[in-house]
């Protein structure tokens, strides 16, 4: 999402107690996720961020899979929107390799 569009939606946000404070990675596939995200999103990323909540979408689903296959790791494309923080995709990762 364009930085204007999303600083501009932001002013409207009335509650943000629901909002997830920053857990940091706890293992190397945590890790790479995380900082694959906080690259492709330009902010910090926590392992219970919904990445979308921070501005992914379906390019950067494209872009984040992309970089995971030069890092060895295929995982369906789909797996990204189902799984939408890197607790959640890293857990199936690491259950399904």
């Amino acid at each position: 999402m364009v930085k204007w569009i999303k600083k501009f939606l932001q002013q409207y946000k009335i509650d943000n107690k629901d909002e997830k404070t920053y857990v940091k990675p706890s293992n190397d596939t945590e890790k790479l996720f995380c900082k694959i995200w906080e690259s492709l999103l330009n902010t910090k990323v926590g392992i219970d961020n919904d990445v979308f909540e921070l501005g992914a979408d379906s390019l950067f689903a494209i872009k984040f899979k992309t970089e995971l296959l030069s890092h060895n790791i295929d995982l369906p494309y789909a797996t990204i929107f189902k799984y939408t923080t890197v607790r959640q995709l890293a857990d199936y990762y690491l259950k399904e390799n």
